[in-house]
This record gives C-alpha cells, structure tokens and sequence, in this order.
C-alpha cells in the first residue's frame, strides 16, 4: 500500500531510527468495514497471497521492536519451560500445546514487568489466555476470529469476568423464545478485541508451513479490531520455532521461522514493546494525512473543529505516559519541525476527557500564555476518510485527537543532576501558577514531566506581576533574550481538576468579558476523593485514599535561603518572597476534614520523582550497597496502587536516614541536604494544620532547590548520569554479598505499622 498522502514527508528527525522498506501481505480481496480504519484492508484469501511473499530476515524487524529492552539474563523459570517445550514427542497434538506454551509465555511477561517496575517505567498488565477459557468477543466484521492464544490487558480477576458473564449484546429476551435464550446463555462475551494486545497461533512441529497464513489472519484482524493501535504484533509457536509477525497500514511482514530454544531473549523484547512501543519510530497512519487535507473553512461544517497539521509532519510515534491501560490507549505523532504533537486516545461513555478544557484555562482562553503548559491548537473527534467514526469492536469507544504546541525530551534525558533540578525549580513554579488558576495536575510522574529542550516560537506569555520567575531568569537577572523560557513542560492534564479556589480567577476572566466553557464547574473537595496517579510517584495519601494515620506531625519552619542564593532570589521575587504565617495542628475528631486531592500531594509527587532520578544515579563504578539499603528501595521501586489502604513507602525509615538509599558519593553535600529537607517538608499530614497556605510546600521546594544548585553552580560539581548502580543493572537476580539471604528473609515479613517507623534509628523488619 502506498503512502496515503504523498505530500507529507516521512523522513524522521535526524537521528532516530528508520524503519526499512519491508516486503509486506497484500490481501487479494479487500472488504470493507464500518470498524476499518482508514484505508486498511481486510484479508480475502490470505492463502494464496501469502504464498508468494518472501519471509524476511529477524534482523529486519528488531527496529521494530523496543531499544529500551535491557534484560541481561534469562531467568531460570523461563529457560526450564523452553527446555520442557523442546523434549516433548513430535506427536503431540495441537490443543495439548496450549497450556504448556500459555505458561512460557506468562513466565516471560512476568518477568519482564518486574524489571520494568524497577525502573520506574509505567506498564500496563499482560496476560496470556488460551481461547477455550476466554474467547475473543465477535469481531466487528461479524466473523468468528479464534486464535489459539491472545495477550490480554487486563488483571486474572478481569479476564474470570469476562468469561463467565454472558453475551448481554445479543441477548434479546423480548424478542427470543426459551430455546435461543438457553443456547445463547451458554455464549461468553469474551475478551474484548478492543483489550487484545496480541494474536498466537501454535501448531505442533510436524506442520510444514508452521501456521504461516493462519497468523497473518490473526494479526490483520487484530489490526481492524484495534483502530486505536498504529500497528499490531503476532506470533506464531511450535516447540522448536517461532515467527514473529507485524500488521499496520502497509500491510503484514513475517519474519523467518527461528528457534523457540534461543528464542527467550526475542520473545521477552516482544512483550516489553507491547507494553512499551518503540520511540521514536517512523510509524504511518492514515488519517494524520486525511485530517490535514481539509482546508481552512472548506464546505464541511465541522472542518474548522478537525486538527490541521503542517506538511512535512514526519510521523514518529512517541509514548508520553499513555500506554495501553484499562479504557484507553494514547499515541502522540510528534512534529519537531513545528513543536507540535498529535494526541490521540480513544475513550470509553465511562470515562470522560477535559484536558482540552483544562488547557484553555490555564492559558487564560488565549489571553496569555503559561510557560511550562502544552498550548492548545485543536481538538476533535477523529474521522475516517469516508466520514465514519473510528470506533472499537466496542463501539462506544471514540477516537479523539488533540493537537498541542509544546514538545520536550524524557527527565531520563537530563545530563546531570544539575540541570535535573532546574527542571524541576521550574515545574514547581508552573505548578503554582497552575494552582492559581485553579488546575490541579493530580498526576506529575516520570512520564508527565518533561525537559523543554527545543525552542519555542515566541508568543505572548505571563508577564512578571503573576509572580512567574523561572530559574534562567532567577540565576541570571540580565536575561533578556527570553525571560519566560521554563526548563520544563508539563504534559497530561486528562486526570486534572477545576478546584474551588479558582473563584476569584473566574470572576476575573467574567470581568474582561472572556467566554467560558459553560461545562466546566470547580469541583468541591469531595469530588477529589478518587485515587489519581501514577504507581511510585502518587502520594501517600493519595495511594491509600485517606488521610495519613498516625501521630500528627507539624510542618517544619520555612527553609531560609542560603547566603549564596539570597542575593539572587530576592532580586527575582522582590516583595513576592513573604514570610507564611506558622501552622497549628489540629487533633483527629468530627471536624477533621475528608480525604481529598490537594495541592501539596502533587508536590509529593514531585518529591518522589526526584528520589527515583537520585535513586538510579550512578557514576559508572559498580556498587553493592545492600545491607540496610535494598530492603527500602525494593519497597519504593516496586510500589503499587493497592486497594488495601496501605502504602508501602509509609513506613521508611527516619529523615536523618534518608540519604543512605543514595549513591555514596551523594550522602553528602548539597543533594543529601535537599532530599533530607523536602523528606520533612512532605512528610506531614497538611490536612490535619490549620493556617497552612496553598503554596507553602511550592515556596519550601523552591527555596531548597535554589540552594542546591546554588551551591552546585559554585562547587563545580554537576553529578553527570553514568550508568546505573550495581544492584539496579540485574534486579531479578542480583549478584549480592553474603548479605542477600538476609534481606531476602526480611523481604518476606511483614511491614511495620505506619506508627513505629521512628522506632529505631536503623529500622528492621520484625
């Protein structure tokens, strides 16, 4: 299939990878369909087409497959199921290869999600099902598509719902009598293709063509049954082989069939992009070239509400924070040429989405813009080229698109320590400004986080009596080439909210006659009351969805800036740096007020993103630091949202000790200071003071930031990011001292209560 739109470029930015021009399955009889996506083709007689289509090489298709994959080693539990595989008889029939394969399989996703939780990298569930227990749901094309296996995204508890609840979608019992009614009671729903992450086919050994065409099927209709996704794996299984197989707009490629007994390293690179698709990476999709061929105020009446992006738009897919979860999934096409990215999500009735509306306030509906904060371009449903809606198998799920200016680079992508903490000066500062505004983020993660490398084009932005002073401007007040630059770019704001405290701002924009979104109300705290976040950066409160138990602890003393920076930061903010008048606690009772998202919990966030960069940096040297120190960092690396109102990270060890979970060469100096600070500006339960201002933490944070890189800017010393640290490189199987078998026991008790972490200076598990 040619490129859908010649006049857009496909060349990528200058140094990513490009995919090479593949040899690819073109159907012989294509149908059409109200689900089909553009101009994809639906497979006729795969067969016959298949047949002539070379196999390609493996190494033709690793770019297609993730470059974070990091594994060193294949475990144990893996390498012994590969092994069980290879010994069984040629005769074995087919279905009784299902659940030896499905386990293999599971074993090499759980691996893999374990070592993605040590590195912080957010990951959406992969499990294996075998068709019998879990049929996929009728395809939309009306066709009964059963694959020995699929991936799921979903939980173990959420693939037993789908099973046992019975097809409500074609169940009529106005209509039918008693016979189809109990034919139709033993059908299942099934997994819904919308929640396929991957088709398999397996075969036994003595198949000559390996189920070639038969996966191709699987994979083609995998694709129309998924319009969300820019592309879709497969795999085909016996046990001495393997092939693997991709489907997008172009068509299918099949690569060669390998051997399954070296296989593990693939197969777990395989499921790591399915959770974690490659980035950057030339992608095509259709309707980027479609959307953007409708003119400026063409005939069409909703043309002036479709995004239109500039020719040349190279089409790199990048995964901001939006990886296939439980209702949506996110792809963002990234033009650098013109700093703009493409958002696309898909959306269930369940869920609804603001950020466009979250946008438009805080930049002011247009009347000035806030450094820091994507600026909204356009936002719509997305459409096909025959004016259908781009829908799911389930058909309430949408597509939209929303097109924002403003694009930057991963927090993983900062050089030093340094220039870390500039970044994140300026995202606090964003942050209270946001505030001020009104908009709550409620979900600053690695992912949401990002470094404003790339320049912007100029445009009106806050003006100095907002009080926005980013860190260029605050360590060099000559500045005058852009004084609004800020470092950082905060991205996602689908889980913000309109808070209360935004009356006065409304009344404002109401005053200069400025037209609102009638949708959008503040929301009462009670409204917060949900659990918003990402697992390792949400904060504690937030994760358990209570207040902290516990004794209640006050509020430190503003942190005073040092005498190196006072000079600086006085100049900056003049009369805006005002001393906060000192909080009171006020005793649990009837008046305590209810648990709900505030300010200082995405300040939490902020706070624990920064542990998790100082945590993984290294300066290349290897370093077994476990005694004392793991058990604390398994905790925080692998922390999960639990339903049991309890979180891990609650109950760590004392302040004092804090800076022990770093590198040595950090315990001392400026960053042991500042995390040892923000640990005991944090660690409070601001809910229970009364008299704490909405931007105290925002004002604490940045006084302890700009001291730091005060002191790092005269010292010299910057911290570049080498490798990471020993025990990091190899979580699964660490190469320990003598100490490992004991942790390894204090791993299996159980936590202390929230109540006795400052019971021991060294804390121990009883």
């Amino acid at each position: 299939m040619s490129n859908p739109d010649p006049k857009f470029s496909t060349e990528p930015r200058p140094g990513s990878p490009v995919r090479r021009v593949l040899p690819y399955l073109e159907p012989s009889s294509p149908v059409k369909a109200t689900t089909n996506p553009g101009n994809i083709r639906i497979p006729g007689h795969v067969k016959n087409a298949s047949a002539r289509l070379p196999d390609i090489d493996v190494s033709d298709f690793m770019n297609l497959l993730s470059p974070e994959y990091d594994i060193k080693t294949i475990p144990e539990s893996v390498q012994s199921l590969l092994t069980r595989l290879l010994e069984l008889p040629k005769s074995t029939k087919e279905e009784t290869l299902y659940q030896p394969i499905c386990d293999l399989l599971n074993a090499c996703a759980a691996h893999v999600e374990e070592h993605m939780k040590v590195r912080g990298l957010n990951h959406a569930p992969l499990l294996f099902v075998i068709h019998a227990d879990s049929a996929p749901s009728e395809h939309a094309l009306g066709t009964k598509v059963r694959p020995d296996l699929v991936a799921v995204n979903a939980s173990a508890e959420e693939i037993e719902y789908y099973r046992r609840t019975k097809n409500i979608a074609q169940q009529d019992e106005q209509k039918d009598g008693p016979e189809e009614q109990r034919k139709k009671s033993k059908q299942f729903v099934g997994v819904p293709w919308a929640r396929l992450c991957m088709t398999i086919e397996v075969k036994p050994m003595v198949v000559k063509d390996g189920g070639r065409e038969q996966a191709a099927m699987y994979t083609t209709y995998h694709l129309i049954g998924r319009p969300d996704c820019v592309g879709v794996f497969g795999l085909c299984l016996s046990p001495s082989s393997f092939r693997l197989y991709w489907s997008d707009a172009e068509g299918t490629r099949i690569t060669t069939p390998m051997e399954l007994i070296n296989g593990g390293h693939l197969l777990m690179q395989l499921m790591w992009t399915v959770r974690r698709p490659a980035r950057p990476h030339t992608y095509y999709d259709s309707t980027i070239g479609f959307m953007s061929e409708l003119p400026q105020g063409s005939g069409d009446a909703n043309s002036a509400r479709r995004p239109r992006l500039p020719s040349g738009i190279p089409r790199e897919v990048r995964q901001f924070a939006g990886l296939p979860t439980r209702s949506r999934r996110v792809n963002v096409f990234v033009d650098y040429k013109h700093n703009l990215a493409c958002k696309d999500i898909f959306l269930s009735r369940t869920r609804f989405y603001f950020e466009h509306r979250m946008l438009n306030i805080a930049h002011d509906y247009g009347r000035s813009v806030l450094p820091g904060v994507p600026i909204l371009v356009e936002y719509a449903v997305v459409k096909d080229r025959e004016e259908r809606f781009i829908t799911t198998c389930e058909s309430q799920w949408k597509r939209l698109r929303i097109v924002v200016e403003g694009i930057g680079e991963t927090l993983e992508s900062c050089p030093t320590i340094y220039e870390l903490l500039k970044v994140l000066y300026d995202l606090v500062e964003t942050h209270r400004l946001l505030c001020a505004r009104g908009v709550l983020h409620r979900d600053i993660s690695m992912g949401n986080v990002l470094w404003n490398v790339h320049k912007p084009p100029l445009r009106k932005t806050y003006q100095s009596h907002e009080g926005g002073v980013y860190i260029s401007r605050v360590l060099d007040k000559t500045q005058v080439e852009d004084p609004n630059k800020c470092l950082c770019l905060l991205a996602d704001f689908d889980n913000s909210a309109f808070t209360q405290g935004s009356a006065k701002y409304l009344d404002n924009l109401k005053a200069n006659s400025v037209e609102l979104d009638p949708s959008i109300e503040p929301e009462e705290p009670g409204n917060r009351s949900s659990r918003t976040g990402t697992p390792m950066f949400i904060a504690r409160a937030v994760s358990s969805g209570r207040l902290l138990q516990g004794p209640g602890t006050l509020p430190p003393d503003l942190p005073k800036v040092s005498d190196k920076a006072a000079s600086l930061y006085k100049a900056a903010y003049k009369d805006i740096n005002v001393e906060y008048p000192k909080p009171t606690l006020v005793p649990p009772g009837p008046e305590t007020p209810p648990f709900c998202h505030r300010e200082y919990h995405d300040m939490e966030s902020v706070f624990w993103l920064l542990v998790y960069r100082l945590i993984m940096w290294g300066d290349g040297k290897d370093e077994l630091e476990y005694d004392g120190v793991h058990p604390y960092l398994r905790d925080f690396l692998s922390h999960e949202i639990s339903s049991m109102c309890h979180d891990q990270r609650g109950a760590w060890i004392d302040q004092a000790e804090f800076p022990n979970l770093l590198h040595s060469r950090l315990r001392k100096g400026p960053i042991a200071t500042l995390i040892t600070e923000m640990f005991g500006i944090v660690w409070p339960e601001y809910a229970l003071c009364e008299g704490v201002s909405v931007d105290f933490v925002h004002e604490a944070f940045r006084r302890l930031l700009i001291n730091a890189i005060v002191e790092m800017d005269a010292t010299g010393e910057h911290y570049a990011f080498g490798e990471p640290r020993g025990f990091l490189k190899n979580y699964s199987d660490p190469v320990a001292p003598a100490t490992s078998t004991h942790l390894s026991t204090q791993l299996g008790n159980k936590r202390p209560s929230d109540d006795s972490r400052h019971s021991s200076r060294k804390r121990t598990r009883h």
